[in-house]
């Protein structure tokens, strides 16, 4: 599998139902730990370590979709013409 196809997938698995459940449930969990008066140190370490979390997986994210976006636009535009598009029968590619 090519790396421009991995990255895709990568993005596809972050944003299905189970693991934005799993983004949702430890956002949830960073507000009731930010919202909770007199915290203890774990807790402030727990807090510090998810929002790092959330700013790192967000940037990755970007970064990969960047990477994808350029890849495509770098390769073979008849190569990923061929990859992305059927003949519909007339000998012209539908679009």
């Amino acid at each position: 599998m090519d790396l421009t196809k991995m990255a895709q997938r990568f993005l596809r698995e972050l944003h299905s139902e189970p693991s934005r459940n799993t983004l949702i449930t430890l956002r949830e969990f960073l507000e009731k730990l930010e919202t909770k008066g007199d915290p203890e140190p774990t807790e402030v370490r727990l807090i510090e370590e998810i929002t790092r979390f959330f700013e790192c997986a967000n940037a990755l994210e970007s970064h990969i979709k960047s990477y994808t976006k350029d890849e495509v636009l770098l390769g073979s535009k008849l190569a990923t013409l061929y990859e992305n598009n059927s003949f519909d029968g007339s000998g012209k590619l539908k679009g």
